[in-house]
């Protein structure tokens, strides 16, 4: 997962300081004004390669995806819907100027 480069830079910080409170899922690593990652997986290590044929690396893949969905993307989905309105919202008035 990356924070890419963005003209509204309070977006990508919002982004950035939510991913740093929720370290070890997030990684810790500095904002940079480019493509910050905040989040990987390996899914097959160089040494699956070597002896595996395809059926033993498609169920890797395949059990890495099921762990994925039922572990981290949940965990992250409910960091996103926890923060949606400070991300995206906060500044948005509700009621227009008189």
């Amino acid at each position: 997962m990356l924070i890419c480069p963005n003209d509204d830079k309070s977006i990508r910080e919002k982004i950035y300081k939510i991913s740093q409170k929720n370290i070890p899922l997030f990684k810790k690593k500095a904002l940079t004004p480019q493509w910050t990652t905040i989040y990987t997986k390996t899914i097959l290590k160089p040494k699956d390669y070597e002896d595996a044929d395809l059926e033993e690396l498609m169920n890797k893949v395949e059990e890495f995806w099921l762990h994925f969905i039922k572990n981290d993307f949940v965990i992250i989905e409910n960091i996103i819907n926890t923060n949606i309105d400070e991300i995206i919202c906060k500044d948005i008035s509700v009621h227009p100027e008189p």
